[in-house]
């Protein structure tokens, strides 16, 4: 599953490439590291994909080393940061206890032991069948780039807090990521 990562370090691909090449399997996360030290300054989405959808997008972010970025937030998942939502579960074929269940329980004690866990079950599909897809845009761009890109996929659609949008990029670049990214907008869930 790495090789892709190497394949696109060594080639130095386009951005739509590169971009459309973590998309096209699913990447194993664990493998992120080969291109952790990069400095691509960007947005980049991360999900999962399943029989109905090939990439549910599930966290939005900007970082000016976009895979560490990713790894780093992908790390946090995997750790209980961030509640999983009810609609979520359902796309990961999960029959949810609650609107939004935790990876945590008990004073923010882990429950790696507890294998009825909807939520856990949930993380763990989505680790295995993880995808990911990044722009490359300047600093000065990515911040609102991330708030343009959480407005377009929907911010009840994402489970990272990210604030709201107020037209503050050029056209060319909404129209950019729009490329990129169109695909994510409308799901058929």
């Amino acid at each position: 599953m790495g090789n892709s990562f190497v394949e696109i370090k060594k080639k130095k691909m386009s951005v739509v490439i590169a971009a459309n090449a973590c998309l096209n399997k699913p990447i194993n996360p664990d493998h992120i590291p080969f291109l952790k030290n990069s400095q691509i300054t960007g947005i980049y989405a991360w999900g999962f994909h399943n029989n109905d959808s090939p990439f549910i997008p599930i966290y939005i972010g900007h970082n000016n080393r976009i895979f560490e970025g990713i790894f780093n937030s992908v790390a946090s998942f995997r750790g209980g940061v961030y509640k999983i939502p009810a609609w979520v579960q359902l796309q990961c074929f999960q029959n949810p206890t609650a609107d939004y269940s935790s990876l945590t329980c008990l004073d923010d004690m882990l429950c790696f032991n507890n294998t009825n866990n909807s939520a856990k079950r949930t993380a763990e599909y989505i680790i295995e069948n993880f995808k990911f897809i990044y722009l490359e845009l300047d600093d000065s761009h990515a911040e609102a780039g991330k708030r343009y890109l959480t407005s377009r996929v929907g911010r009840d659609r994402i489970i990272n807090q990210v604030i709201e949008y107020h037209n503050e990029l050029p056209e060319n670049i909404t129209t950019e990521i729009d490329s990129i990214f169109g695909f994510c907008y409308n799901p058929s869930f």
